[in-house]
């Protein structure tokens, strides 16, 4: 979270378990989410949260957005057609951590773009319009 968030929290006594910097690259926003989906994955499985919804923008067209809440986690189960083998090279729970954690990872990454287009596109109007 940017610097702005953090003083708004801290203004109302709420205290974040974890903080980050805002990204100012493409480069910035991958090595924030690798952090941030490790965090997140450590603090569901520790059972220190419950569930992850995430509020963003919907592009939806020129200066038109819609706020959207999206749960990530708790992923919902799905129950395959073929029942699976397990694998004799990696451990079942191991693989399955994985996959919630590129899921998670590939889930907040896609929100983020949205939102920074969303930003960039709001900045594109204002220039155009003055």
């Amino acid at each position: 979270m940017g610097r702005r968030t953090r003083g708004t929290l801290t203004r109302h006594a709420l205290i974040a378990s974890h903080t980050y910097d805002a990204p100012a690259s493409l480069e910035g926003v991958t090595r924030l989410l690798t952090v941030l989906t490790q965090d997140v994955l450590d603090d569901y499985q520790a059972n220190r949260i419950g569930s992850l919804d995430v509020v963003a923008a919907r592009f939806d067209g020129v200066g038109h957005f819609t706020p959207v809440a999206v749960q990530v986690l708790p992923i919902e189960s799905v129950t395959a057609a073929r029942p699976c083998h397990p694998s004799p090279y990696v451990d079942l729970s191991r693989l399955a951590r994985l996959a919630v954690q590129e899921f998670l990872y590939i889930t907040l990454y896609e929100l983020m773009l949205v939102a920074l287009a969303a930003e960039h596109c709001t900045r594109l109007t204002a220039a155009v319009s003055a």
